[in-house]
């Protein structure tokens, strides 16, 4: 897996909501994280079910969006995660 990845979940799955660092791919095919902002480990499922550890809470329909090293710092998240998005669309275009 890459050094970040992008979740999306929720009321928007298609917007980035999470952006994660210390990515893990298990053999299951679950993969674990650390979410920079939101200082929160959690997980996603191959079935997109997002878990957040310290809680247990579950979120249906999570999707990785994006997959890669984007170029700042955590403190910078909301440029990062601008930077993913636009990213993204120049995929999808």
């Amino acid at each position: 897996m890459s050094a970040h990845i992008a979740i999306g979940y929720g009321d928007a799955p298609d917007k980035v909501a999470l952006w994660c660092n210390g990515v893990r791919k298990h053999k299951s095919g679950t993969v674990a994280f650390s979410v920079i902002n939101g200082g929160w480990n959690g997980s996603i499922t191959l079935d997109g079910t997002l878990k957040v550890t310290v809680t247990g809470d579950l979120f249906p329909g999570a999707r990785i969006l994006w997959e890669g090293t984007a170029p700042f710092s955590p403190d910078d998240y909301n440029l990062a995660i601008g930077w993913i998005e636009e990213q993204i669309a120049g995929v999808s275009a």
